[in-house]
């Protein structure tokens, strides 16, 4: 069998393994960019159902701080000149208690609605992809609901928002979707219309509530001061999605949503999407990819140090590995440990210590030797560091103990 044969067979497995890893690797970047995991108008997302060109876009500006937020909002501190975005979900879903906390500290909430077609399409699609997946949420049937009913999670949306709601049709029928067009009724910097793609009305607004644009006659975007903060909510979130940045950017009204605080936080733990504060995240916070790489090669030089032998290679068929190669005895190791373990300049003192602990001390060496013998390793402790003479103090030392009585 040709020697080599082996090297190129570990060397194609390598190749197979490498081009295995990039090809993963290459999987997961493109579904990861993509952002189709996430659910939509998550700022993750860079379909045209994700808010990622909002985030971007926001982001470009030295003004702004830009970011996500992972945890409850109660945990959110200083939230004057913050501005919160919460997005992507059915109507007559609100934000928990926690929420107020925030807007009455100074806060600006802007909760936006998906479209209730997408809704409807969502609950109905039991088969089949997901429309987010589709990336057709703006088509197939529109059909308006009934007005709300008794259910106890409409009654506890209208007692505590003071906000009830209705359903007009949009234009189009059959699978065949046309927007319809809002209308703006209050005294501010925005567009006159824009283009408005949901059925979700509001009727019997609180006192409090100031409708910003009409559809129909029926508020769809309106505003509330609460403490020292602003909340506004809008029926149809479509103006904050990739899609609609691309093709029928509306800037104003999203520089009026981002309002003039200095910082900007997208929500993404309503979506489901939360941080957990495990080792790998406290890694990433803190850049330490490094120290795991270098973790990394280190467990791996250390495995390949257990299991590769360096013994030099058999230069004869029937020749042991390293029979060339001599050992050393237990005098030699016993040497080898005491120049590893013991100082040189402690070599006479260390040695007459472990002498008359030993059994030779004992055996009949008279105290007027031991006193000559300890009176040469004070001769030699005290000397200068450049006159010891290790080899002259253990000449000494023979010569007081084999010295005749």
């Amino acid at each position: 069998m040709n020697p080599r044969f082996p090297k190129f067979l570990a060397a194609l497995g390598c190749l197979a393994l490498l081009g295995f890893g990039w090809g993963l690797w290459q999987l997961f970047s493109v579904r990861l960019d993509t952002g189709d995991v996430y659910p939509p108008y998550s700022s993750f997302r860079a379909d045209p159902l994700g808010a990622k060109a909002l985030h971007d876009s926001l982001r470009s500006f030295s003004s702004l701080r830009v970011g996500r937020n992972f945890r409850p909002l109660d945990r959110l501190e200083h939230p004057q000149d913050t501005t919160v975005f919460w997005l992507g979900t059915e109507h007559n879903t609100i934000p928990e208690a926690e929420w107020r906390s925030f807007v009455r500290g100074g806060g600006r909430l802007v909760v936006g609605w998906l479209p209730s077609q997408f809704v409807e399409r969502l609950r109905t699609n039991t088969t089949g992809p997901f429309p987010w997946q589709q990336a057709r949420y703006r088509k197939g049937p529109l059909l308006p609901r009934e007005a709300l009913s008794q259910r106890p999670e409409d009654v506890a949306f209208r007692s505590d928002w003071g906000l009830n709601l209705e359903f007009i049709a949009l234009p189009g029928t059959g699978s065949e979707f046309k927007s319809d067009t809002a209308r703006l009724v209050a005294d501010r910097p925005l567009p006159d219309t824009v283009a408005w793609h949901s059925t979700v009305c509001f009727t019997n607004l609180h006192a409090d509530w100031q409708t910003i644009y009409e559809r129909r006659g029926r508020p769809v975007l309106v505003e509330r001061r609460i403490g020292e903060g602003t909340v506004v909510v809008t029926t149809d979130c479509w103006a904050t999605s990739n899609e609609a940045l691309r093709t029928a950017r509306e800037t104003e009204l999203l520089a009026w949503f981002a309002g003039a605080g200095s910082r900007v936080l997208f929500d993404e733990q309503h979506l489901g999407v939360t941080e957990d504060a495990g080792l790998a995240t406290l890694l990433r916070r803190y850049r330490m990819h490094g120290l795991a790489g270098a973790a990394l090669v280190l467990a791996l030089l250390f495995l390949w140090r257990n299991l590769t032998s360096f013994l030099p290679r058999s230069t004869g068929a029937g020749e042991p590995v390293g029979a060339d190669i001599a050992g050393r005895d237990a005098a030699a190791g016993f040497v080898n440990l005491l120049r590893r373990s013991l100082k040189p300049v402690d070599l006479p003192k260390t040695s007459f210590q472990e002498w008359k602990q030993s059994l030779g001390a004992a055996g009949g060496c008279s105290k007027e030797r031991l006193d000559r013998m300890e009176q040469a390793i004070m001769s030699f402790e005290d000397a200068a560091p450049g006159e010891r003479n290790v080899i002259t103090t253990y000449q000494a030392l023979h010569a007081a103990w084999k010295e005749r009585r």
